[in-house]
């Protein structure tokens, strides 16, 4: 079973990945060279369910990210941005674009969708240890998601404690547990999709 890529670019946030160049500038100005914050995980998801990124919900993903993490800069961004867009209208829509994690989250995705944690939490712990700050994020984002499916209370609360650490855009691990929840539903629906049972035996 092939699964498409969730983390496949930049589940944990909405930041790194807005869908024109100065809402990712200002973003990563601002304060989020590799954040994953809140538009990650709404990216993350948009991978998980259909293989790209919603750029509309995306953009309003990385505004939203960027007020909770009072990141100005994206926010300047995404007001360019809108200017830009309002004036490119006529012009053909450009191609979706291509997020990248990393071998090792899409393995720890496709892992998790197939109930195989340990294989899954290997791969995050990997992706965790990677150079690039995006990596880094979405392989903390990842364990939290697994220990969330496992029902790890105390792994989930270390690693989403780990992620508002390292997020540019989420400081509130409330906020970063309501996310985790909506991602977790998101994985189940995925599971249905595949055929799977959406709960792990």
């Amino acid at each position: 079973m092939k699964v498409r890529s969730l983390l496949a670019v930049a589940i944990s946030s909405v930041l790194l990945f807005g869908c024109g160049a100065n809402t990712t500038q200002g973003a990563a100005e601002g304060a989020a060279v590799g954040a994953v914050s809140a538009g990650m995980l709404g990216a993350l998801t948009d991978l998980i369910v259909d293989g790209e990124v919603d750029t509309y919900r995306l953009s309003r993903n990385v505004t939203a990210g960027a007020l909770a993490g009072g990141t100005a800069g994206a926010v300047d961004g995404y007001a360019k941005d809108q200017q830009q867009e309002a004036q490119q209208q006529k012009a053909p829509a450009p191609a979706k674009p291509s997020l990248d994690f990393g071998p090792d989250i899409d393995a720890s995705v496709n892992a998790l969708i197939s109930c195989q944690h340990d294989n899954a939490y290997r791969s995050a712990l990997a992706a965790e240890s990677a150079s690039q700050e995006s990596y880094k994020e979405a392989g903390v984002a990842m364990q939290a998601l697994i220990d969330f499916d496992r029902h790890n209370t105390e792994g989930v609360d270390r690693a989403v404690s780990k992620f508002v650490k390292m997020s540019s855009s989420i400081n509130d691990p409330a906020v970063a547990q309501t996310q985790l929840e909506a991602f977790h539903k998101e994985l189940q629906q995925e599971r249905e999709i595949a055929g799977l049972s959406p709960n792990c035996s």
